[in-house]
């Protein structure tokens, strides 16, 4: 909040809003598993133990979570592309 007091001005108040957006995704239980066990950086930490299917994940609501899935695919290079719906 700024208060003016610029010569010549009447005394208002300003605010400057700033908007953020903050969002999270998750994966599925299948592609998670998949890099926790097969990917170089990854595989020696196990599977995860908090997988979506468990409800036990503290983020992501027991039920319903589908809303928040990212859903990827695969490149031939093996990289993830997401896939963005509507």
């Amino acid at each position: 909040i700024i208060i003016s007091s610029i010569l010549g001005e009447f005394p208002h108040r300003s605010q400057a809003v700033r908007r953020v957006f903050v969002s999270q995704f998750c994966f599925s239980d299948n592609l998670t598993e998949q890099i926790c066990t097969t990917h170089n950086l990854y595989s020696h930490r196990g599977v995860q133990d908090t997988p979506l299917s468990s409800e036990s994940d503290t983020v992501f609501p027991s039920s319903s979570y589908d809303q928040f899935k990212m859903t990827v695919e695969e490149n031939d290079d093996g990289t993830l592309w997401p896939i963005i719906q509507p």
